[in-house]
């Protein structure tokens, strides 16, 4: 039997924190999938009128679309596009970002904020993010999201 530090993941990659970014196998995905539904069925559960993965039903967002759509945040009628992301402290910067607290969420936040502003003003949507980092940190506005 193998020993525990001789295995190695499919990418034959070794580092000690390299589980919490590596895109083979699809974990990514399903870890971010899992916070998305997670934050989706608690905007539901306070009253929110939430849509899921609308694909292809809004300009400038070609075959994709927001990961979640509030259609009644702040108030009845205004929508509100939520982009979510999981992200490790360890990969911004490793040990910089890492030490200092919630400095890879804002990484994450900024670059969201930057990638799909445009796309939520042209469809008259306010844009939010919803990151959190690996290590179970919320980002700033992740924490005024679940207020």
């Amino acid at each position: 039997m193998a020993q525990f530090d001789q295995v190695r993941p499919l990418c034959k990659e070794d580092k000690w924190d390299h589980a919490a970014s590596c895109k083979i196998g699809g974990m990514l995905i399903a870890r971010h999938n899992a916070f998305l539904y997670m934050l989706a069925k608690l905007l539901k559960l306070v009253g929110y009128s939430v849509a899921v993965e609308e694909r292809a039903v809004y300009e400038g967002t070609g075959n994709g679309g927001p990961d979640i759509t509030v259609t009644n945040m702040p108030v009845e009628g205004e929508k509100t596009f939520v982009e979510v992301s999981v992200t490790n402290p360890t990969v911004h910067g490793a040990a910089a970002a890492a030490a200092t607290p919630l400095r890879a969420a804002k990484i994450v936040s900024d670059a969201k904020m930057k990638k799909y502003r445009q796309v939520a003003a042209s469809n008259g949507m306010q844009l939010r993010t919803a990151v959190f980092e690996s290590t179970g940190a919320l980002g700033i506005d992740t924490r005024s999201l679940l207020k």
